[in-house]
């Protein structure tokens, strides 16, 4: 084990911590599996500036939707191939606000 030592008149070690992120929401899609428009249900209101964004398979986005702080906003699908989605909630500065959930669209 190495040992640390300190220089004549130095008492202590500052370090710099990112401090703790707050809570997830908790929110769902609904109706999944979708067809043309899927709602986002929260449970709790989103900080200003929130998004939510659909990635294909591929990794790529491809639909983003600045959301309201609160209600039940509608992802709109028209336009997409059916396939296996990963929807994201991502905060103003673009950090995912929690886990990304799995979107089923239907042809």
């Amino acid at each position: 084990m190495a040992r640390l030592t300190l220089p004549a008149g130095l008492a202590s070690v500052v370090t710099a911590a990112r401090p703790p992120a707050p809570p997830a929401p908790a929110w769902s899609l609904f109706p999944n599996p979708a067809r043309d428009q899927a709602t986002l249900q929260l449970a709790a209101p989103l900080p200003a500036g929130a998004a939510l964004c659909l990635y294909s398979p591929l990794g790529q986005r491809v639909r983003r939707v600045v959301l309201p702080r609160t209600g039940a906003p509608v992802l709109p699908l028209a336009g997409l191939p059916a396939g296996a989605y990963l929807a994201r909630l991502l905060g103003p500065d673009g950090r995912p606000l929690g886990p990304a959930r799995r979107l089923l669209l239907l042809p």
